[in-house]
């Protein structure tokens, strides 16, 4: 069974299935964004089909959402 949808309708079903799951709700939009393109450039193994692992990771606690970075300069000099 085909279905078709629209990129913005497959983006906004990505990201609240991610802010759901326990996700930061500007990450999933990102997350969702980058999904969602990987289908429509063909890059189908990085696309949408990996909700389920994305989510479960994220309920399990092993993806940090929020994620929180900091930026060290190293210098060999």
């Amino acid at each position: 069974m085909e279905i078709k949808t629209s990129k913005d309708k497959l983006q906004q079903f990505a990201q609240d299935i991610l802010v759901a799951s326990g996700a930061d709700k500007e990450e999933a939009g990102i997350l969702a964004e980058v999904l969602v393109w990987c289908d429509f450039v063909g890059r189908d193994n990085q696309g949408v089909w990996r909700l389920p692992i994305l989510t479960e990771r994220i309920e399990k606690g092993l993806v940090n959402t929020p994620c929180h970075y900091s930026l060290e300069k190293n210098s060999s000099s």
